[in-house]
């Protein structure tokens, strides 16, 4: 007999299941239909002592310190900065787009009028979109932009996304700014760390608690039902205080509306004698390869035994079909203004029901940085406090 069922045991589920048991003492099921925990954050060690994140590398960034020491309850974390490169016209150059890339695409040579008007032009700015410097009204800036929006901005979001530039939302764009000056961080937050034992060791102990039972392997699509006229979700026939969905909510509806599209993720893996392979721990292709990122996973967990060995794994973005061999699992919601109206339409019928709840990156549409669902988490349970749904026993 449970109180509470949440579905998805990723960052999302696993954090709101904890907080209701611990602080609500609400008996919670935790229902997850891959055999694992820890949703796209999943790691496991290889046979080489090697933690490798099956769905492409996830490293933890925040501003807030409260987030990280509410995680540290349940691992030991090591500071570990986020940084790549691109490989473009057969070399590597700086990610973020700093003023090295500049001097790297245009040459040395060629950068000193270009970087003085920048620095005159966005005094005490340190990141701008590229949008902004698209509209720069000085030509040498705005040409620039341009060279940095055809060379890597373009085809990566028609790589990534299978779309052209004017197709994806601003915000999508816009999370990867350039930097004025030669900052080498992907993004400037204060706190950048990794779990010393990987992601799935700490969603196994948020989930280690007397009042959650966790159950893998089970898709709860096949047992939620809807109940118009008393307006519940039920599961399995039983009427619980609440059901917190974490899944793609299209799907949870029966796509009566229509699809809401997703791009997914496959990878291959390869293991090499000796010598780290990539330059730095994370390689994104703009144009170059089928392969649209390359992770190596030793140069940024340096805490177990590799045996002299390194694993390099490519990472092909391609539309989501849960029907397909390949491409089964809905990664990144496309977001743009048919999508997310179409999103809207969905949580619309969502709101019908007094004890659904809806959590995450698939069931509320939008990309979540890990720090942000778990956010969002504690404030799902905040209003789930305060609508009283704690309060009476079943």
């Amino acid at each position: 007999m449970y109180d509470i069922v949440v579905v998805g045991a990723g960052f999302s589920g696993s954090v709101l299941a904890r907080k209701i048991a611990e602080e609500a003492n609400q008996k919670v099921l935790v229902v997850e239909r891959r055999s694992h925990v820890a949703g796209n954050a999943y790691d496991e060690y290889d046979e080489n002592g090697i933690l490798i994140q099956k769905y492409g590398p996830h490293f933890f960034a925040t501003y807030q310190w409260w987030v990280l020491e509410y995680l540290m309850q349940f691992s030991e974390f090591y500071e570990c900065p986020i940084k790549a490169v691109s490989y473009v016209n057969g070399r590597y150059i700086d990610r973020p787009y700093n003023f090295k890339t500049l001097q790297q695409l245009l040459g040395p040579e060629n950068s000193q009028s270009l970087l003085e008007k920048i620095r005159a032009l966005f005094p005490n700015r340190y990141r701008v979109p590229v949008s902004e410097l698209l509209q720069c009204k000085d030509k040498q800036v705005s040409d620039y932009a341009k060279l940095l929006y055809d060379t890597v901005y373009a085809p990566y979001v028609a790589k990534q996304w299978g779309l052209t530039m004017d197709e994806i939302d601003p915000s999508v764009i816009n999370r990867n700014e350039v930097v004025l000056g030669y900052d080498s961080w992907i993004v400037d937050w204060d706190f950048q760390y990794m779990p010393k034992n990987g992601y799935t060791a700490m969603i196994e102990k948020i989930l280690d608690h007397p009042l959650i039972d966790v159950e893998m392997g089970t898709d709860a699509l096949n047992f939620i039902s809807f109940y118009e006229k008393q307006k519940k979700v039920k599961y399995k026939d039983r009427t619980m205080k609440a059901l917190v969905f974490t899944g793609a909510i299209d799907e949870l509806f029966e796509s009566k509306l229509g699809d809401l599209p997703y791009r997914s993720r496959e990878f291959t893996y390869q293991t090499y004698e000796g010598k780290n392979q990539l330059p730095c721990g994370v390689v994104t292709y703009p144009k170059e390869q089928e392969y649209i990122r390359q992770t190596e996973f030793r140069q940024f967990n340096p805490y177990k035994n590799n045996n002299g060995k390194t694993v390099v794994q490519s990472e092909y973005s391609l539309p989501y079909n849960r029907k397909a061999e390949k491409g089964r699992e809905p990664y990144y919601p496309i977001l743009n203004e048919k999508n997310i109206r179409l999103y809207h339409q969905y949580k619309s019928l969502g709101d019908n029901y007094s004890n659904l709840f809806l959590c995450g990156r698939l069931a509320e549409y939008r990309y979540y940085d890990m720090d942000k669902a778990i956010i969002s988490a504690f404030h799902l349970f905040e209003e789930m406090q305060k609508k009283g749904i704690f309060d009476d026993k079943l």
